[in-house]
C-alpha cells in the first residue's frame, strides 16, 4: 500500500522554485523595457548582470540545492538593485533617497542613510546566511570560524559589486555611481551587513541548518 503524497506547498519545493523564476523574470523584463526606453544605459548593463546571474544560478541549482527561502532573498536583492536606479524620486533615482538624515552632507559631503546604504548591507546579509548555510552543511568547524568565513565570503562578493560598478563607470560615460566616498561607505555597510547575516546564522541555525525545501 503506497502513501498518500503530501500536498506541497506553494513555497516550497518545485512549484517554490518556479514562482521565484517566474517573479525574477518579470522584474527583471519591466525594468528592463523602462530602463531601454529612457535610455538609463548603465542600468541596462546592470540588468544584463542580474539576467547572467539568474541563468547562473538555474544552472547550478542542481548541484548546489539552494533551498527555495535563498532564492527569494536573492530575488528580492535583485528588486532592489532595479528598483533603486529605475524609480525617480524627487527628480533623483530611489538609490540617492535619504531615508533617515543621519548625516547630511558632512565631512567631504557624506550623507548616511540612503536607500543604496540599505541595500547593500541587505545583500552581504544575505550572501553571509547563504554562505554560512552551505559552511554549516559541509564543514565541521567551531561556530565562531564558520561566522568569520560567512563573513568574508560576504564581504568579498560586496567588494565584486564595487568592481563591477568601476567598470560600468569605465564603460559608460555619465554613469552615476559615485565615486571614493560612495565606494568607502558601500564597503563598509557591506561589513556591517554581513556581521549581521552570519551572527543571525550562527544564532538561529548553530551548526545544523535548516534542511532544503
Amino acid at each position: 500500500m503506497t502513501e498518500p503524497k503530501t500536498k506541497e506547498h506553494p513555497f516550497t519545493g518545485k512549484t517554490g522554485r518556479i514562482l521565484v523564476l517566474v517573479f525574477t523574470l518579470l522584474y527583471i523584463a519591466a525594468a528592463g523595457i523602462y530602463f531601454f526606453t529612457t535610455g538609463v544605459q548603465e542600468f541596462t548593463l546592470y540588468l544584463a548582470v542580474l539576467l547572467a546571474l539568474v541563468g547562473l544560478v538555474a544552472w547550478t541549482l542542481p548541484r548546489t540545492k539552494l533551498p527555495v527561502w535563498a532564492l527569494w532573498l536573492l530575488s528580492i536583492l535583485g528588486l532592489l538593485h532595479a528598483l533603486g536606479g529605475g524609480v525617480q524620486v524627487n527628480g533623483d533615482v530611489l538609490y540617492n533617497l535619504i531615508l533617515i538624515p543621519i548625516i547630511d552632507n558632512g565631512l567631504n559631503g557624506i550623507t548616511i542613510w540612503r536607500f543604496d546604504q540599505l541595500v547593500h548591507p541587505y545583500g552581504t546579509a544575505v550572501g553571509a546566511l547563504i554562505a554560512y548555510f552551505f559552511i554549516a552543511r559541509h564543514a565541521t568547524l567551531p561556530r565562531l570560524w564558520m561566522v568569520l568565513l560567512a563573513v568574508f565570503v560576504a564581504m568579498g562578493l560586496g567588494a565584486l559589486n564595487e568592481v563591477i560598478e568601476f567598470i560600468t563607470k569605465l564603460s559608460i560615460p555619465n554613469t552615476d555611481v559615485g565615486g571614493y566616498n560612495n565606494t568607502a561607505i558601500d564597503l563598509c555597510t557591506n561589513a556591517i551587513g554581513a556581521v549581521i547575516g552570519a551572527a543571525i546564522a550562527a544564532l538561529t541555525w548553530g551548526k545544523k541548518p535548516p534542511l532544503d525545501t
